[in-house]
């Protein structure tokens, strides 16, 4: 089968007509109509019934379009002879592709676009693009992407959904093209004054977060050194999505550790946000280990709601965490006490 991409323009047009056709046979009078649309030059060629029978070959060779057999079904009329009626083959139409291309004027930052297969989403996704980029042929001043988002679509989490979806990448629609900056949902977080390091400590938990700023202000009033240059309140799920903030934090982290619940969303958790770190050009999400071997040591295991697993994330206490999940247990950071926290200084040495 020929490509409709290797039919001459006039016959490539007539086919992407002839797809908006709503019946599969379309008489002669019918097809000079849809070939006067989409070729309007013809009125004025001399030559124009030439013109088409040349059009229907090249659409009978990609297999198209099924020519009638038989004379009776050929008008002779004229020179060259025409089909009384050609049969569209449904199942060989036009690329939705094909026929964007001849229906929708793309922006030229899009072109790429007229020989995408696009969903409807995506396909009405960019149109909406397009007509924003031929309203704006300046660069506009740059918004947040989530305002950019309403202006174009009328919804501000659309560009959110996109960006995860093939329409974004290199030679496709990137940030620069929309003039937008991604804002990183904030998190909470405490700066130790004075301390020359530059890790971030995340905490899951915010009564958790509360006891180490605690405990942290009272063993460097005592002359200790602080590990960290950051604390943060992960804030549970929501670290996942805020971990890229880190990369505005002064300084920018060295090292990103976590500390959350011995569960299975406490595990699944810094696992996915670490994989977003490392795609913002920021360290791994470790987890802490002197933290959690202080949980492991003074909690108590308490039955999980559901089977908790664990994964490589935990590195080398995994192996000690492995029976807990495998009993069907769990362990709440807060086990962690404020107190403990004071009392104890091994935390601060990893």
């Amino acid at each position: 089968m020929t490509e409709t991409a290797d039919l001459s323009s006039r016959a490539a047009r007539l086919a992407a007509g002839l797809a908006e056709e709503r019946t599969l046979t379309v008489h002669l009078d019918r097809l000079w109509e849809v070939f006067a649309s989409t070729s309007p030059d013809v009125a004025r060629e001399p030559a124009k019934r030439q013109l088409l029978y040349d059009s229907v070959s090249e659409l009978e060779a990609a297999k198209e379009i099924t020519l009638p057999k038989g004379l009776r079904h050929w008008d002779r009329t004229g020179h060259p002879a025409l089909p009384t009626f050609v049969r569209r083959n449904v199942d060989r139409l036009p690329s939705t592709a094909m026929r964007d291309r001849l229906r929708y004027p793309w922006a030229p930052e899009l072109a790429w676009a007229a020989s995408e297969r696009l969903t409807t989403a995506q396909r009405e996704a960019l149109i909406a693009v397009s007509a924003w980029i031929t309203r704006h042929p300046g660069r506009p001043e740059a918004l947040p992407h989530r305002e950019r988002s309403l202006e174009i679509f009328g919804y501000e989490k659309r560009l959110d959904e996109l960006m995860s979806t093939p329409l974004f990448g290199r030679g496709r629609l990137t940030l620069e093209m929309l003039s937008v900056y991604v804002v990183h949902p904030p998190f909470v977080w405490h700066s130790i004054e004075d301390s020359s390091a530059t890790d971030l400590l995340v905490i899951e938990n915010h009564n958790t977060y509360d006891s180490v700023c605690r405990a942290l202000s009272h063993h460097v009033s005592a002359g200790a050194s602080s590990p960290f240059r950051h604390v943060a309140y992960g804030a549970g799920g929501a670290f996942e999505a805020s971990v890229s903030y880190a990369a505005d934090l002064v300084p920018r982290p060295a090292r990103i550790r976590y500390f959350g619940d011995l569960d299975t969303e406490g595990v699944v958790i810094p696992a996915r946000a670490s994989a977003r770190a490392r795609a913002a050009g920021l360290p791994p999400v470790e987890p802490h280990q002197r933290l959690y071997e202080l949980l492991l040591d003074h909690g108590r295991p308490q039955p999980a709601t559901t089977q908790p697993s664990s994964n490589d994330w935990l590195g080398p206490l995994q192996q000690r965490v492995e029976p807990l999940f495998s009993g069907g247990h769990r362990l709440a950071q807060e086990w962690v006490t404020v107190s403990l926290l004071r009392t104890n200084r091994t935390w601060l040495e990893e």
